[in-house]
């Protein structure tokens, strides 16, 4: 059973004359009909934006609302939104589907809001709850399969995805794209003699320092393994070097002590970058990458190799 706790800010020194604010009058049938239409509406979407739209739409035909803000409480990365506009009166609502708290929504108006247009309120938002919550639960359920669980970053399907996009808007825009392909040191012997356990807590660490040392604007990628992969948007392979030698330098730096000894890893990085030509797509990008990191360690290992480029590595 859904829950809603009522929160009402009416500023009482700016109200008209009592008379001004009339019922609001609906029939039985009416109200049957505009409870059906809406419901139909919220069952045809899974995106909490596209319902929070609809609904804000279907209210429209019965009570006045200027604006509509909601604010989810599970971690959304998008957890805030706004229909409309702020005004100076408002009423909000907790919205709890007994088993858990989705949020809270707030309706704001320039005139206040009389006791008839809050039932009604309270009545549509009551098909809001359910709707609402399963748009959020699908959401989170996507999220997930875009995310490695160990590390937190995105996970090879998530790069597939980010990589087409970035580089058709590279080609689009005629701006650079690198790529980081990145592989511990001697990993294996990491697992063999600290065993799995101090194996993840290097990934944990590698993964943390990829997202320290990289900007904003840049994505970060379990690509499997010991493997990670950084997206570098709108930077060439100057660029590209700089922060590479950064992660290189801070993972160089760490240390983890354990009971048989302290781990201290190492990474080498392998570097492409996109010509903004049509031809370019992201498996040349990737495949590109790899052999540069390929080219890395094996020159050595706890360094950096650009592809095509020998003479710009370090």
């Amino acid at each position: 059973m859904q829950e809603m706790t009522m929160v009402i800010n009416q500023d009482i020194g700016h109200l008209p004359p009592t008379p001004a604010l009339e019922k609001v009058i609906i029939s039985a049938e009416q109200l049957v009909e505009a409870r059906l239409k809406l419901a139909m509406q919220l069952q045809q979407s899974l995106d909490p934006l596209h319902l929070l739209a609809s609904f804000y739409r279907g209210l429209q035909t019965l009570i006045a609302v200027d604006g509509i803000k909601l604010e989810l409480y599970n971690g959304h990365p998008d957890n805030t939104w706004l229909q409309g506009r702020h005004c100076l009166h408002s009423c909000s609502y907790r919205l709890n589907t007994g088993n858990e708290l989705i949020g809270e929504i707030i309706f704001f108006r320039s005139k206040r809001f009389a006791d008839a247009e809050l039932d009604l309120l309270e009545t549509f938002l009551c098909l809001l709850v359910f709707p609402l919550n399963n748009a959020v639960q699908y959401q989170k359920a996507v999220r997930m399969t875009l995310i490695d669980p160990l590390t937190g970053l995105g996970n090879r399907l998530a790069l597939d995805h980010s990589l087409s996009r970035d580089l058709r808007l590279a080609q689009r825009y005629e701006t650079p794209l690198s790529i980081l392909m990145i592989d511990i040191d001697h990993f294996k012997s990491i697992n063999d003699r600290f065993g799995h356990r101090c194996g993840d807590e290097v990934l944990t660490a590698v993964a943390h320092c990829l997202q320290q040392a990289s900007r904003s604007s840049d994505a970060c990628y379990r690509f499997g393994g010991e493997e990670f992969t950084v997206l570098l948007p709108a930077t060439n392979v100057e660029g590209a070097l700089i922060i590479a030698e950064r992660i290189r330098l801070m993972i160089a730096g760490l240390r983890i002590v354990r009971k048989e000894g302290v781990v201290a890893p190492t990474i080498s990085i392998g570097i492409a970058s996109g010509d903004n030509s049509d031809g370019d797509n992201e498996n040349e990008l990737l495949d590109r990458a790899d052999k540069a990191l390929y080219l890395a360690k094996e020159g050595g290992r706890n360094r950096i190799q650009v592809a095509d480029a020998a003479s710009m590595n370090r």
